[in-house]
């Protein structure tokens, strides 16, 4: 029985994948993961982990090259110019005005102080979506001049986007070798989409039915589907929740937010 991925970014595409072809991908853009955007760079996509991470991405991929430190880098198309993430002071320096790209610095330096601190003294915040994610490690006004700008014009709007979108796309390093999405970006994201099951874009959420404390029906603007095995859902909590309605009661809908 088909199970349904709410969400064609990076992660409900990933979910997809590795559900095969039993998976039904509801997307609202023209083209899973942003790709209908003119304009905008590619991911040169990497990961880093063990061999069992290496196996997992050449089975969705398709390939998992290593890839050397030089070539590890990730791209924001600000203002008609590419720059490498992570941001540097040197890269904000060319892409924003004279007196903002001053205070972007120090805020950027602020908040990956604020990073380092926490991790000896604890505390912190959530990152449940795109700007808490981005905001956290690089501040306020690297968020509303590069960050924001970019993510409208790729995903939507960044309040409502998940945390792992950012994880994904900006450049975030863990532990282990570095390994490619696949032998190129394109080839990459090409060989995954194509291990879903089926790909439905255009699609536009009305609601979530839910009966005996389970969703059994995703509605669209175009008619019902049923959930007969398992519903993934790559959304913001703010859209589960509105998706969701009465079903959620008010107080599980104050824990949620």
């Amino acid at each position: 029985m088909p199970s349904i991925v709410i969400g064609g970014g990076p992660s409900g595409v990933r979910a997809a994948a590795s559900i095969g072809e039993d998976a039904i991908l509801l997307e609202r853009d023209s083209l899973p993961g942003g790709w209908g955007r003119s304009g905008l760079p590619e991911d040169v996509g990497w990961v880093r982990g063990n061999l069992d991470v290496r196996l997992a991405i050449e089975r969705l991929y398709g390939g998992a090259p290593v890839r050397p430190p030089d070539s590890m880098s990730r791209q924001l198309s600000v203002r008609g110019r590419l720059v490498d993430l992570p941001l540097s002071p040197v890269s904000v320096k060319h892409v924003l005005p004279e007196g903002q790209h001053l205070h972007a610095i120090q805020d950027q330096v602020l908040s990956r102080a604020r990073i380092v601190a926490q991790r000896f003294i604890g505390g912190g915040f959530e990152q449940r979506s795109y700007r808490d994610w981005v905001v956290q490690h690089f501040g306020e006004v690297t968020f509303d001049s590069l960050h924001a700008p970019y993510a409208r014009a790729r995903w939507g709007e960044p309040e409502t986007l998940n945390a792992s979108i950012a994880r994904v796309h900006h450049g975030v390093e863990g532990a282990g070798q570095a390994f490619g999405l696949g032998k190129d970006p394109a080839a990459g994201w090409e060989t995954l989409v194509g291990q879903v099951g089926t790909v439905e874009t255009g699609v536009e959420i009305r609601s979530l039915e839910v009966q005996e404390g389970k969703v059994s029906r995703v509605l669209t603007e175009e008619g019902a589907i049923p959930v007969s095995d398992g519903l993934y859902c790559a959304a913001s909590m703010a859209e589960v929740l509105a998706w969701l309605g009465d079903a959620v009661d008010s107080t599980a809908r104050l824990d949620a937010t």
